[in-house]
Order: structure tokens, then sequence, then C-alpha cells
């Protein structure tokens, strides 16, 4: 099985959400949800999206049809 990229988009404004992320336990939601370890879910923020974004496209380079003659 591949990875498979996901974005999750909450207002800033939601003090439920914010609350459970500042516990620790909002990413743990989502792999208990989806039958992962906890690991398997990797946040990305503004300490490390560049790395995770040169990663990305490392990955999917190899599909791109734009830059081959």
């Amino acid at each position: 099985m591949g990875t498979i990229y996901l974005k999750i988009k909450i207002k800033k404004s939601d003090t439920e959400t914010e609350e459970i992320r500042n516990e620790g336990i909002f990413f743990e939601n989502i792999a208990d949800a989806l039958c992962l370890e906890r690991d398997a879910i990797i946040e990305i923020d503004e300490t490390n999206y560049k790395q995770i974004i040169k990663e990305i496209n490392k990955k999917f380079s190899k599909y791109d049809t734009k830059n081959k003659n």
C-alpha cells in the first residue's frame, strides 16, 4: 500500500478541536478511527512543512511528465 496524503481543514475558531489538539489526542483519535498506529499520522505544521514538501516532491517527481522529453 502506498502513502495517502490527507488535508484536514479546520477553522482556527473551532475551540473544541483546538482543545483536543492541545491535549495531544487529536491525531491519536484520527489514527484510531482509521485503525492505524499513531506514528502513521504525521502532523505537518510551520516547523516541518518544508522538509515534508521536499520528501513528497522527491517521491512523486518520477511521475512528473512535464520535464520529460
